[in-house]
């Protein structure tokens, strides 16, 4: 019995660590793609009462984040849209990150490619997309697809976009984000080149997530 109990205990024990792993690198993953432990949304309202993502001036959040003294080891500023990408007659659920590359250098380390290469990104309507996408629309490098989406006021509008990166799959999450220059998102979006919608902090200890986010909010 006490044998029985002893295998039990060790069972569990292997399971619950087995899931803690999954769950930290889950999780670390997605810090990874998104560039992001603490997440900051700006958000304005229209004369009819609707509420729209945009951040125009973030002088108060980078003397708060400043005088916090909060240790990270980036800061984003990144536009981001929900919509479908089209090619030859074919559809598919697509966010795309709209990201100043001169701004986050280490984005290109983070997120391996399986084929092309990120020196054309910073040029409009160049793309990353993941491979299970490539796959699921049977694209190829330099292909140019259609990006359908809406402002952020809510119109719908049409991009076009090159293919010239294929991202490799990170796990769950990672087919739902693609990459491209922020300024030629930004006039899909019907928003100023220097604006944005997300800032976003990378900490150098995703532990400390909670705690700090805590710090900024006081």
């Amino acid at each position: 019995l006490g044998s029985a109990i002893a295998f039990g205990v060790c069972i569990v024990t292997l399971i619950s660590g087995f899931a803690g792993a999954f769950q930290q690198n889950l999780a670390a993953n997605i810090a990874q793609m998104n560039a992001v432990h603490i997440f900051i949304e700006g958000v304005e309202k229209t004369e009819s009462g609707k509420s729209f993502e945009v951040i125009r001036d973030d002088e108060l959040f980078t003397q708060v984040l400043a005088e916090s003294n909060i240790k990270y080891e980036t800061v984003s500023r990144r536009s981001w849209a929900d919509g479908s990408i089209v090619f030859n007659g074919k559809r598919t659920a697509q966010g795309i990150y709209g990201v100043n590359f001169a701004t986050e250098p280490l984005l290109q380390d983070r997120i391996k490619l399986k084929e092309g290469s990120w020196d054309r990104i910073e040029e409009p309507g160049m793309l990353v997309l993941n491979e299970g996408i490539v796959k699921k629309m049977k694209l190829e490098l330099n292909d140019k697809v259609q990006f359908e989406l809406r402002t952020v006021t809510g119109q719908k509008n049409f991009g076009d976009f090159t293919l010239v990166g294929i991202s490799q799959d990170m796990g769950m999450f990672s087919s739902m984000i693609a990459y491209t220059n922020q300024k030629y998102l930004n006039i899909l979006l019907d928003l100023g080149p220097d604006e944005y919608e997300f800032f976003t902090v990378m900490l150098d200890d995703m532990s400390r997530a909670e705690a700090e986010t805590a710090k900024l909010a006081q």
